[in-house]
């Protein structure tokens, strides 16, 4: 799996920035490998990332970040005091459905 630089992300919309970005993930698909993308922070930059054919996204514009209280015991090298929640989506021409979890409720 490829990671965009967050930066790169982050300036879509600007000069040359999604020019760049098609290449780098034309290299990725070249590799056979998939390509995510972090710092998703509008419905823009989602829509060009979407577009140019990004894998995978994440960022503040699907969810928010927030602090989840452990329980008694904490998973192996975590902190004590939370654990972070995952933020990592899939782009697909369609939604995919998964089983919800405990800890979606």
């Amino acid at each position: 799996r490829v990671r965009l630089p967050g930066a790169l992300v982050a300036g879509l919309g600007g000069q040359g920035s999604e020019q760049r970005v098609a290449e780098l993930i034309s290299r990725a698909e070249d590799a056979n490998a998939e390509v995510m993308a972090g710092r998703v922070e509008n419905a823009a930059t989602l829509a060009i990332l979407w577009r140019l054919g990004v894998h995978y996204v994440q960022g503040n514009y699907l969810r928010e970040p927030e602090v989840v209280l452990a329980s008694d015991a904490p998973a192996p090298g975590m902190n004590r005091r939370y654990q972070p929640a995952s933020q990592s989506r899939r782009l697909d021409a369609r939604p995919r459905c998964a089983p919800r979890s405990a800890d979606d409720s």
